[in-house]
């Protein structure tokens, strides 16, 4: 067996932890990865290119089923970050998106159908500041406007007027579960509705089918989510529906 030396070693263990600490470059989440990508009308084949790998690769990337290792994962990383610069300027921080204070009403005609009586009016104390979105969901409700619910115990009045705009607001909002895990990625928003919510935005109660528990695919609803963009998955929209966007779709 072939004896080092003590001296002849100390490179190689240098070499392994610069290897070590290399994989550790921070990378964007997944879903982030994605977003920037398709902002700069790249596909994922140009990226792989770039990279010189498939674009088989790049897709379990940006799905974070698999993490690119060196020395790709620092080519990525660097080519990730180039893309974010390029949506703004580096010498000006993006102004914070503050929540907008819903539009005055005397009435509320679209809402309801003629025969149906809307839920017992509460205006919101005028003095009650704007707050951020926080948590990984908001229950919604409605008095005279939607009213998000947030579980350290704030509330915020909505200008949505429909179940697509309260969708977005939803994907605007900054709502999310952290990761669990350095493995782990942020967790989709949630939106709870009571009855009174479900009512203003055009939905059942309760479902009739009782069979499936699903939204017939007619219903008028479900036609204005597919009219804004919004798609449902394949078990329809039920009592825990998910909704998806293009851009969420993997």
């Amino acid at each position: 067996m072939r004896e080092e030396h003590p001296d002849e070693s100390e490179p190689r263990v240098d070499g392994l932890l610069a290897d070590l600490s290399a994989q550790r470059i921070p990378l964007p989440p997944p879903r982030e990865r994605t977003r920037l990508r398709t902002a700069a009308g790249l596909s994922t084949e140009q990226v792989a290119d770039t990279l010189s790998c498939l674009a088989e690769d790049i897709a379990a990337w940006e799905v974070g089923s698999r993490e690119p290792r060196m020395p790709r994962r620092a080519a990525y990383a660097r080519l990730l970050d180039g893309l974010k610069a390029l949506e703004q300027p580096p010498d000006k921080t993006p102004a914070r998106r503050e929540p907008t204070a819903p539009a005055a009403r005397t009435e509320q005609p679209t809402l309801f159908p003629a025969d149906q009586a809307p839920p017992s009016p509460r205006s919101p104390a005028p003095s009650q500041p704007l707050v951020t979105p926080t948590g990984p969901l908001a229950v919604i409700d409605y008095t005279d406007t939607l009213v998000a619910h947030f579980t350290d115990g704030s509330e915020l009045p909505l200008a949505a007027d429909g179940l697509p705009g309260l969708l977005q607001w939803t994907l605007d909002s900054g709502l999310h579960r952290d990761k669990l895990s350095p493995y782990d990625q942020d967790g989709d928003p949630l939106i709870v509705l009571t009855p009174a919510a479900s009512t203003a935005l055009h939905l059942p109660a309760e479902l009739g089918d009782r069979a499936t528990l699903r939204l017939p695919t007619a219903h008028p609803v479900l036609d204005r989510l597919r009219q804004a963009g919004f798609h449902l998955t394949r078990r329809g929209f039920g009592p825990w529906p998910r909704v998806l966007t293009l851009t969420s779709l993997p």
